[in-house]
């Protein structure tokens, strides 16, 4: 009698384990994320600040739509209101033109800053790779009342078997990038890079960094971001804990298709500040991005947009 029981148990349980393997199944399904031209990280200013790694455009797309230029517009911050005129900046803050060869390769670009629909600064930048490393060698072309930016160009300051390292020379900064997990220890980090005390540590890759940080006492780690994919290779969160802020973006996709990202921001664990990013694609290319930013005190919430343009090689 008593073995009727441990049956109907042993059916539950199995019956209980496909049930799971079919929702695994299909959350699976559910975060299926494909390429689209660009990547989420070019809106990440840690990484994409790096001009040397220009991984932000997937040349595979740029080849196939046969894409000479992509212009980024960016415009001012505006009060957010129920009238659309009032709440659209029609005049650029900046441009940024980046030139492809027709083998979807960045060869250079040129950025352009405005007041008031006023040129007041201007720089070009040319791009060349070095071998399939995916590092570019940026050299400065005309540059004009000087340019004013976050972005920066490391130079190649070794090449040690477990760390690769590069130099920002304008910060005094280095950057070790230790790709092998083997590695990632404190002790092993301090072992083969040797950093100091303004140095990045970053473990990953340029285009898949899994955690970045500063070293304190030869194993304290400061100022630290980490970052988690999706299918292991399209990023899912960030976070960035720098007493006493902690700051989160996570990564939205609609139909597979990266479509923004929202931001949060907390003291000790209170809600500060957020914005959401919404990216508006047309003929499967992106088109425009919108931020709204919403702070804890206050009602009202504030109006960015941005905009992409392009131009195609002649047949």
């Amino acid at each position: 009698m008593k073995l009727i029981p441990v049956i109907l148990a042993c059916a539950l349980v199995l019956s209980s384990i496909g049930s799971c393997e079919g929702l695994r199944h299909k959350k699976k399904q559910e975060i299926a994320v494909k390429p689209t031209l660009i990547h989420p990280f070019f809106f990440q200013d840690e990484i994409a600040q790096v001009l040397n790694f220009p991984f932000w455009f997937n040349d595979s797309i740029i080849r196939e739509q046969k894409i000479n230029t992509i212009t980024w517009i960016t415009y001012g911050s505006k009060l957010d209101t129920d009238d659309e005129n009032d709440r659209i900046e029609h005049l650029p803050k900046r441009t940024v033109v980046y030139v492809f060869n027709r083998a979807g390769k960045p060869v250079s670009m040129q950025q352009t800053d405005f007041s008031e629909g006023i040129i007041i600064s201007s720089s070009t930048l040319t791009l060349k790779p070095l071998g399939n490393s995916g590092y570019y060698s940026v050299s400065e072309g005309d540059n004009l009342f000087g340019v004013e930016n976050n972005a920066y160009v490391v130079v190649r300051s070794g090449n040690k078997k477990n760390v690769k390292q590069y130099d920002n020379e304008e910060t005094d900064e280095r950057l070790h990038f230790i790709a092998n997990e083997k590695f990632h220890s404190p002790l092993s980090v301090d072992s083969i890079a040797k950093p100091e005390a303004n140095d990045w540590i970053i473990l990953g890759t340029y285009n898949r960094p899994l955690k970045r940080y500063k070293v304190q006492n030869k194993v304290r780690e400061k100022q630290v971001t980490t970052y988690t994919y999706w299918n292991g290779n399209f990023p899912k969160q960030t976070v960035n804990d720098d007493f006493p802020f902690t700051k989160k973006r996570s990564y939205t996709y609609r139909n597979g298709t990266f479509s923004g990202y929202i931001d949060s921001t907390f003291i000790d664990n209170s809600f500060v500040t957020s914005s959401i990013t919404s990216i508006h694609y047309k003929n499967g290319l992106p088109t425009s991005v919108v931020h709204i930013k919403q702070h804890s005190e206050s009602e009202n919430s504030f109006r960015k947009t941005e905009a992409f343009q392009y131009t195609r090689f002649k047949d």
